[in-house]
């Protein structure tokens, strides 16, 4: 979030969440993404890499939602599988 405030670029904390964990595999993008689920309803989601993004998709149908239609994701970072910046 700090860097986010670096580059001028407003975040809501309510709406962000830093990464506590490296961890390689899918579990980390759903976790955190049900924080934020539980948070407050948002539209998008910026996912770290392709892996996390997968994640992430859990979550969001999990909570009975659907990606995309009711949540639309950017993939910043990738492990080789997805082009940056990939929106789905």
């Amino acid at each position: 979030m700090r860097r986010g405030g670096e580059l001028g670029i407003s975040i809501h904390p309510e709406l962000a969440v830093e990464l506590d964990s490296n961890d390689p595999s899918p579990g980390m993008g759903c976790r955190f993404t049900k924080v934020l689920l539980s948070r407050r309803r948002f539209t998008a989601l910026f996912a770290y890499n392709d892996i996390s993004a997968i994640g992430a998709m859990r979550a969001i149908r999990e909570a009975g939602l659907r990606v995309p239609g009711d949540i639309s994701w950017w993939v910043l970072m990738t492990s080789g599988t997805l082009p940056i910046r990939c929106r789905v």
